[in-house]
């Protein structure tokens, strides 16, 4: 079904979740998805972007009889964006453990807090590939989404971006989007602090990084 917004214009309908086949084809895991558990789920568009927000977590077998391993657990942040980019990039958080995934070159950005934050990658052979990802992540993406990494205040993340979808999956135990503890006052304003910062991330990710731009290279 065809949905007409506010402005007039025909969109798509959200999708409910983040499928499983849009995580594999992310190649930010070695492992295919073979069992997932929601939580919280979110969706919705902001300045002509979809977007949504999934607690969630994915798991991996070896083989078909075996018990899951799991592979991920925390929130999945998927945004459709209106550029579009033609060489698969990947984010990992800064870890010794990193290593270049086979068929990716790394990319190495002139934004120093950032580079010590996160490794970066990119496809080979792609004619455009180091000049994409390079536009891709101007100063003000790089901030932003330092600061999207910063109001969740979780350890790590990894991102991919292709096409015109980008997936960040920020590893947590914790429950994101909740208000607070159930026995303190409802008007006590700090409740609601770190519900705000998390939105106002996501809201300021989309805008400032003009994620709504329909140019393309």
């Amino acid at each position: 079904e065809i949905m007409r917004n506010l402005d007039g214009y025909y969109s798509p309908p959200l999708p409910y979740y983040i499928e499983e086949s849009e995580i594999d084809d992310s190649d930010l895991f070695d492992y295919r998805v073979a069992k997932r558990d929601n939580d919280d789920i979110i969706l919705g568009e902001y300045n002509d972007i979809q977007f949504i927000m999934n607690e969630i977590s994915l798991y991996w077998k070896m083989n078909f009889n075996d018990s899951p391993h799991r592979m991920f657990k925390g929130v999945a942040l998927k945004f459709n964006m209106n550029k579009e980019i033609k060489s698969r990039v990947l984010i990992y958080s800064k870890s010794i453990f990193n290593k270049c995934p086979e068929g990716y070159e790394t990319v190495n950005l002139e934004y120093n807090i950032f580079n010590k934050m996160y490794d970066v990658y990119v496809e080979k052979n792609k004619e455009f590939g180091q000049i994409e990802s390079r536009y891709l992540f101007n100063a003000a993406f790089l901030e932003r989404f330092t600061q999207l990494h910063m109001s969740f205040r979780i350890k790590k993340l990894k991102c991919s971006v292709y096409k015109n979808n980008l997936l960040i999956l920020m590893d947590t135990n914790r429950d994101l989007f909740e208000i607070g503890h159930l026995f303190k006052k409802i008007d006590d304003v700090s409740l609601y602090n770190k519900l705000f910062n998390e939105f106002a991330s996501i809201m300021s990710f989309i805008d400032i990084l003009k994620l709504s731009s329909h140019t393309k290279l």
